[in-house]
């Protein structure tokens, strides 16, 4: 069963406007011009509008009642296959180990290793793998800690 582009489309918009309105009574910090509700606020309005583009998507393709999928192929094709079960299973499990390394080893090596895990799920080089993770771990990390001064783990074992 495929759901309609609008019904997507109009969660996210019901997504955003709670995020946006829960978001207005963060506390802003003293002495910058932006306060916590910034960036919650610039994803939830970005939220709204996707949600709006799909609405529209929805409502001017409307399917034909009973649409039957082309011949020889089925609508749930990926879920017939072992190794997208196990794509998903190894990636909701790199995030638990996450969730349980970060404090422990720090954000930049938790990262960097998830990362470059995934990367490898998708059949990547290991090199390319070892560099977008390192990669994506340094461009996170700084945005979050020099841009946007939210602490990262730091870690007991490596603490970097």
């Amino acid at each position: 069963m495929r759901v309609n582009d609008a019904v997507t489309g109009a969660i996210l918009v019901v997504l955003g406007s709670a995020v946006t309105l829960q978001s207005r009574g963060f506390p802003d910090v003293p002495g910058q011009q932006y306060g916590a509700a910034v960036f919650p606020t610039v994803i939830a309005l970005a939220l709204v509008g996707c949600g709006a583009v799909l609405i529209a998507q929805g409502l001017r393709r409307r399917p034909a009642p009973a649409e039957a999928p082309p011949p020889g192929e089925e609508r749930a094709d990926w879920t017939r296959s072992g190794r997208a079960w196990f794509n998903l299973l190894a990636c909701l499990a790199l995030v638990v180990g996450y969730v349980l390394l970060a404090p422990v080893i720090g954000f930049l090596a938790a990262m960097t290793i998830l990362t470059a895990l995934v990367c490898l799920l998708l059949g990547v080089r290991w090199w390319i793998a070892l560099a977008v993770g390192l990669a994506a771990a340094i461009v996170i990390h700084q945005g979050f800690t020099v841009l946007l001064r939210v602490p990262l783990p730091r870690g007991v074992i490596i603490p970097f």
